[in-house]
């Protein structure tokens, strides 16, 4: 079973506002204090497409945890992410206040528990030496199977965590480890770091790992932007093992609250590229997900209150808030089938800049 436990709304709310591009000065809030400029250099947003070698260990969960993230920050066009030893020391730390206070899985600590180190991700990065806009979402995965592979997945199979990861982030901390584990044919319960690639042990009925990821742009740099007309979509072209269902009251932040029922898995798409930096009037003319025999899914557009929609188009607006006018989320309203193609379609603007895009992706043969 995938749970997915994020960050707060102030911190969400950043990502719907233009200060996200610019990370601000003075020490590393959970959200930028500076605007981002009208205009800007292209070489100072350009993506990051190659990264040096990381220092996690080649078979530890951090490993794991950070190509899975790159692989999908590549192939959804959000550019490569970077390793910063000082976000990874805020992870850690984190991860062992985790540890010591399961089964409580946050990204807040107090000061009267265990192994405190600081209160918000704000303080632990500045706390690490680390100055710029942070973020920090932290997911989780229960189960005899569970690896760092499934941890990000329980990210990426929620919207909005998976909208956080399509931003324009350049550095990552990270921390992975089993959190909670009970021993096959034993009552007690027992915690501890792990960064095992698989899962610690095969003998366990239950155990529950946990992947911290604390996201930032270092005081003085610009978010990374692909060039103009260029949309970030997920799930990506061709991407396969898509889940197939999504329940949204278990995201941390529902977009759809009058669903009870399980849904299928979100599609959305990012219009937030390098020529959104001198406009952001952003609309949706049509955002279709069909099936392998060309029938219409029954789908749900959620949008920003300020992103425009053509007319006589349903759509909902975003009750989070949380959702930046750039994006556009679609969701399925049942479960898609598993093991099977699906083929998304959206077509959009940014006043001149157009977007036209088909692309497909399969799903998984089990949840």
């Amino acid at each position: 079973m995938q749970t997915l436990n994020v960050f707060r709304s102030a911190a969400m709310a950043a990502l719907a506002s233009s200060s996200f591009l610019t990370a601000c000065g003075g020490g590393g809030g959970d959200t930028a204090a500076s605007s981002a400029p009208s205009t800007g250099v292209r070489e100072n947003y350009a993506q990051v497409l190659d990264v040096p070698a990381s220092t996690y260990a080649a078979n530890g969960g951090e490993a794991a945890v950070y190509a899975r993230l790159n692989e999908m920050r590549l192939d959804t066009n959000a550019g490569a992410l970077t390793q910063a030893s000082l976000l990874d020391t805020a992870a850690a730390r984190h991860l062992t206040y985790l540890t010591a206070n399961y089964p409580y899985i946050g990204d807040n600590e107090s000061t009267d528990k265990a192994s405190f180190y600081g209160a918000t991700v704000s303080a632990r990065a500045q706390l690490a030496g680390y100055a710029g806009t942070v973020l920090e979402m932290v997911g989780s995965d229960t189960g005899p199977t569970a690896t760092p592979q499934t941890c990000v997945n329980s990210l990426l199979n929620a919207p909005y965590a998976a909208n956080v990861l399509l931003q324009p982030w350049r550095d990552v901390g990270l921390a992975y480890g089993v959190v909670h584990a009970v021993a096959a044919g034993s009552s007690s319960a027992s915690s501890a770091a792990s960064t095992a690639a698989t899962p610690a042990t095969t003998t366990t009925d239950v155990q529950e790992v946990a992947c911290v990821v604390v996201l930032g742009i270092a005081q003085g740099k610009s978010g990374q932007l692909p060039d103009a007309g260029t949309l970030k979509t997920y799930p990506w072209p061709d991407q396969s093992e898509v889940p197939f269902s999504f329940g949204p009251a278990a995201a941390g932040f529902n977009p759809a609250p009058d669903l009870q029922n399980a849904q299928g898995a979100p599609v959305q798409v990012s219009m937030d590229d390098f020529g959104a930096l001198a406009q952001s009037s952003f609309s949706v003319s049509s955002f279709t997900l069909t099936d392998i025999d060309g029938q219409t899914v029954p789908t749900r557009l959620i949008v920003n209150s300020a992103t425009k929609v053509a007319d006589n188009t349903t759509f909902y607006v975003d009750p989070t808030g949380a959702l930046p006018s750039s994006d556009v989320l679609l969701l399925p309203l049942s479960p898609l089938l598993p093991d099977h193609v699906y083929t998304i379609q959206f077509t959009g603007s940014n006043g001149a800049t157009h977007y036209d895009q088909s692309w497909s992706f399969t799903t998984s043969a089990s949840d």
